[in-house]
């Protein structure tokens, strides 16, 4: 501690900073939950079509690159399009 030196043997143990990272990633995971909330990711291997929430299709060629890659789309989730978009619009004025 550049502040207090004389305090650091008090200050700085092994508990505290076990503490302290054990609040960091606590404290990571609740702050990350509405955004695993928000967006789910779908699989397309290139063989059919992804119907979108809004009953729009996506689709993907079927040439040998796109059979090699495989190719992931990512929506709001079921749970974010809820509600008139509600979890959706909170995540974005949390996190903006």
């Amino acid at each position: 501690m550049v502040a207090m030196p004389m305090k650091n043997k008090t200050l700085c143990t092994m508990e505290r900073a076990k503490y302290a990272v054990g609040i960091a990633y606590v404290s990571s995971l609740i702050v990350c939950i509405p955004v695993y909330l928000t967006f789910s990711i779908k699989f397309n291997d290139s063989k059919k079509s992804i119907t979108t929430d809004d009953n729009s299709t996506l689709g993907v060629s079927n040439n040998e690159t796109s059979r090699l890659n495989p190719v992931y789309f990512v929506f709001y989730s079921s749970l974010a399009s809820a509600h008139n978009n509600l979890l959706s619009k909170a995540n974005f004025w949390i996190y903006r």
